[in-house]
């Protein structure tokens, strides 16, 4: 079945720099796409453009894999600063049973490095298009990943993922249609996010912080080698930044 994502006109082209609620292995209460983050007016500059200064060194203040762990770390009447502002709290229910050692600072945060993948190097036969139609940009995709492998899903007994997150669901093409400002810019407030966030340029879906328990989907939950797994209708997604966006690979 086909579904229409409307997007925040302050999605950046392919890939949406906000969060969404939360999936789950295997809860059917997870968060879908919703419209409600159909946003608003545009701001940032007069001109509502976002303006970076190119001379300036923004550094990496996580290069060395060790992150702060989120759980909890959302809002849902007002934005705040260091939280996500949601249209709906977390559910509950699935995701990973148990912390993996990855987990460190009084499991305040995780290492990155030291965290397990699940296995595979599966390959798929991806369908992903873009085009600019009028004001609109139009992508769609089958949501399997065009320039990357996968790991095995549902994760195998045999997987040393398997002991902290035994994620039973399969990955299946999807039919997916976002449909986007071809020219976006700021809002001129924050709004909720709901539903997935946006897509990738891989193709592949973008969900947000969170599982369904309203935990670091990143910290906890296991993942492939570049950092998707799939949820009960099978469509497979990211939580955080993809490592295919360095190689195009996911066994490790």
């Amino acid at each position: 079945m086909t579904r229409l994502r409307l997007a925040v006109a302050g999605l950046v082209a392919l890939v949406a720099l906000v969060a969404l609620p939360a999936c789950s292995s295997s809860s059917p209460n997870s968060e879908r796409a919703r419209a409600t983050t159909t946003a608003a007016s545009n701001s940032g500059d007069s001109d509502g453009t976002v303006k970076l200064d190119t001379g300036k060194n923004y550094g990496d203040k996580y290069a060395d894999g060790i992150l702060p762990v989120g759980d909890n770390k959302y809002t849902t009447d007002a934005p705040k600063q260091g939280y996500v502002y949601v249209c709906r709290a977390p559910i509950g229910g699935g995701g990973a049973m148990t912390r993996g050692p990855w987990f460190v600072n009084n499991n305040t945060k995780y290492d990155m490095n030291k965290k397990v993948a699940v296995e595979g190097d599966v390959q798929w036969d991806a369908s992903y298009s873009m085009s600019i139609d009028g004001d609109t940009r139009v992508i769609e995709t089958n949501d399997l990943p065009r320039d990357h492998t996968t790991g095995v899903f549902p994760v195998q007994p045999s997987d040393p993922a398997y002991q902290y997150d035994r994620n039973p669901n399969s990955i299946a093409a999807q039919s997916l249609t976002y449909r986007l400002d071809a020219s976006p810019t700021v809002g001129r407030s924050p709004s909720c996010v709901g539903g997935e966030s946006g897509v990738m340029t891989t193709g592949v879906a973008l969900f947000d912080a969170f599982d369904a328990g309203g935990r670091d989907a990143g910290a906890w939950e296991v993942q492939d080698g570049c950092d998707g797994h799939p949820q009960m209708s099978d469509e497979y997604h990211y939580h955080t930044l993809s490592s295919a966006s360095r190689t195009r690979r996911c066994a490790r």
